[in-house]
């Protein structure tokens, strides 16, 4: 019974910890999940970004929403940008089938980026920052130049 217990008691702390980025082994998986929640508008990618920092396709989102007052506008300044992200990748007719040849492009201590081909022409760059305990954050997104 005990045993039984401590099983479910870890399931839980994975759950709690990881949340819905179970099955994120690697630099490469997490950088897919945080375009694809991006590109669907989940809002629980949210806690995936660094939004303090968070520059997205050249536009520093991070120092718009580190000028916002209170932590409800910043909140739903996330909520909108997701939205908006979203809208924008359909409107564009976006397909995450097209990102192909995923694979890391740069890693340094704390920093990996990862690179993935869009329809043969273009390369997307997306920055994951590792902190402290191994937390992972998407902190820069965009076309390579």
């Amino acid at each position: 019974m005990k045993a039984k217990f401590d099983n479910i008691f870890i399931l839980f702390l994975t759950f709690v910890f990881i949340g819905g980025c179970v099955g994120v082994k690697n630099d490469i998986d997490f950088a897919r999940y945080c375009l694809r929640g991006l590109a669907k508008g989940k809002s629980s990618t949210a806690r995936l970004i660094d939004w303090t920092s968070f520059v997205a396709m050249g536009v520093n989102v991070g120092g718009t929403v580190n000028k916002l007052a209170t932590t409800r506008e910043k909140e739903e300044y996330v909520k909108k940008f997701i939205k908006s992200f979203a809208f924008s990748f359909r409107q564009t007719e976006g397909k995450l089938n097209k990102f192909t040849n995923w694979r890391i492009f740069i890693a340094n201590k704390g920093r990996t980026v990862v690179a993935a081909n869009y329809l043969n022409d273009k390369v997307l760059l997306l920055t994951i920052a590792t902190y402290p305990g191994g937390k992972r954050k998407l902190v820069r997104m965009g076309w390579k130049e």
